[in-house]
């Protein structure tokens, strides 16, 4: 099997952090920045797992759709600031697979959501064409 089409993890930092005025060698925080590649037919809403399995910690979110939800008021600051949606939504293209409505998804974001002065409306639009409800899901 070729590398190119495994799923990776990498670790891209480790590191620890004394609060100010501290007086001890212990750290007081650590932190960790992890980059996850995909790859196709893989479901990315997985990764939601992660949290409680690893840290015994709730999910962020529920979903993929409340996790665009989520990232609404910053996409809005970014769009504000004179961003582009497609900054952003080209990482979208494989946020739903083996749901009915992803190809629709796909579509939508591929025409509408490139051009210059799309916004939110044209991303709802997108995230509509997705069903909440499927059987087919493998998470």
């Amino acid at each position: 099997m070729a590398t190119a089409a495994l799923p990776t993890l990498l670790i891209v930092a480790i590191g620890i952090a004394a609060s100010q005025g501290s007086k001890t060698v212990l750290p007081s925080h650590a932190f960790a920045k992890f980059s996850f590649r995909l790859v196709p037919d893989q479901n990315p809403e997985i990764l939601l797992r992660v949290d409680p399995l690893l840290f015994g910690e709730d999910a962020p979110v529920a979903d993929a759709f409340a996790m665009l939800e989520a990232l609404e008021p910053h996409l809005a600051r970014h769009l504000e600031a004179g961003g582009r949606l497609h900054a952003f939504t080209r990482h979208l293209v494989g946020l739903f697979p083996g749901r009915p409505g992803a190809r629709q998804f796909r579509r939508h974001l591929a025409e509408h959501c490139v051009a210059v002065g799309a916004g939110l409306t044209d991303l709802r639009a997108a995230i509509a064409h997705v069903s909440r409800h499927d059987a087919e899901r493998a998470a």
